[in-house]
């Protein structure tokens, strides 16, 4: 008689199935107020959040064959992530990890940076596109880089121009604010030196730039070079061509760092340089700027970001960790406690009004909504 093999498996199958049972994955805890959520992918590191269209754009890297790679993702709750296509065109194109960005409308302009070469200084990528698909554009080694690049700090836009500030090399020596601009991130230009952003006796950084309405407003600092004192500066732009010095209180021994806006409404955010560093507040009232408001103090300071939605968000790395803090446009600084402690985090608002953080350590970056 042939052995029943066929009703033996059946058996032995029903028989393990009995003794397994389906795996639901623990829930996510819940901390401060901040639910944990499911990231768009293993290691991941997100690094920028920015509103396009009518979604939150995830923007940072994912492990590649050669360290990092670029990786974006859109999503309108936080839990059903889209990826954004990508076409990279170099090869430190392949390894950046995007870290800023500017909204143009419908229309993304990203920054993405990778480390290599002989001595692996950074490297610039830029890239544009929308929340389905982000090309990179090379650009002339100098445009960025080269033996007259200081840096690049920020990045901003409205419809039909992008901005970038940092810093370059004066031709008489020194260094002076820079602004590039772009109609659509494909090719970008450097401004000719503007005595408006960097005087003849002075050098000039600048640090942060938002849109504010249809224009920009741009922050950072200035150096005299007789008393080599530090003088927080802002300055407005209708086209990031053209710029207007704006009057700073208190700007003496202080720098502005980080601006965020809501309209024409936003808040400067930089620190007292002198001996223990303090963070100050100017708030702005169209081309007002308020008197500053002093918060945390920390032997180290960083701005990381500001946002502006309703209220106004800073994140600050002080003594190196970061925090969170509340404010009623530069008024009434209030800690916000998070979730965990990290060293990184960037704070973005999905539609509908939910908040979406991201906190980031040497392992990569968790979410929580809130």
């Amino acid at each position: 008689m042939r052995p029943r093999f066929s009703a033996c498996v059946a058996a032995l199958a029903i028989a393990l199935a009995g003794c397994e049972s389906p795996t639901t994955p623990p829930p996510l805890p819940k901390v401060n107020g901040w639910q944990e959520i499911a990231p768009p992918a293993a290691g991941v590191r997100i690094v920028a959040l920015a509103n396009v269209g009518d979604r939150l754009m995830a923007l940072g890297s994912v492990p590649g064959p050669d360290g990092r790679a670029p990786a974006a993702w859109t999503t309108t709750d936080g839990h059903g992530w889209r990826p954004v296509a990508l076409h990279p065109v170099t090869g430190y194109g392949e390894q950046a990890e995007f870290t800023r960005f500017a909204v143009l409308g419908d229309r993304i302009l990203v920054w993405g940076m990778a480390f290599g070469g002989a001595h692996s200084n950074p490297r610039p990528t830029s890239w544009a596109g929308d929340a389905e698909r982000l090309t990179e554009y090379e650009q002339p080694m100098e445009r960025f880089g080269g033996p007259h690049a200081v840096g690049q700090y920020d990045e901003a836009g409205v419809p039909g121009t992008g901005v970038i500030v940092g810093q370059w090399d004066k031709p008489h020596g020194g260094y002076g604010a820079a602004v590039w601009t772009s109609p659509d991130g494909a090719t970008w230009t450097r401004g000719p030196d503007d005595p408006v952003l960097s005087g003849a006796h002075e050098q000039t950084s600048a640090e942060g730039v938002s849109a504010q309405g249809n224009g920009f407003l741009i922050v950072g600092n200035a150096i005299g070079d007789t008393d080599g004192v530090m003088h927080a500066t802002a300055w407005s732009s209708p086209d990031g061509k053209h710029h207007r010095r704006l009057t700073v209180p208190d700007a003496a021994g202080a720098e502005a760092v980080k601006v965020a806006c809501a309209g024409t409404g936003c808040a400067i955010v930089g620190a007292r340089t002198k001996g223990r560093r303090q963070t100050v507040c100017w708030p702005v009232h169209g081309p007002a700027i308020g008197r500053p408001t002093a918060g945390p103090t920390g032997d180290t300071l960083d701005v990381l970001q500001v946002l502006v939605s309703g209220k106004t968000s800073v994140l600050l790395r002080v003594d190196g960790g970061t925090r969170l803090f509340a404010l009623n446009g530069c008024l009434d600084w209030r800690a916000d406690p998070l979730p965990v402690t990290t060293r990184d985090a960037r704070l973005g608002v999905l539609p509908g009004g939910t908040e979406l953080l991201a906190t980031t350590d040497e392992h990569g970056s968790r979410l929580w909504t809130r």
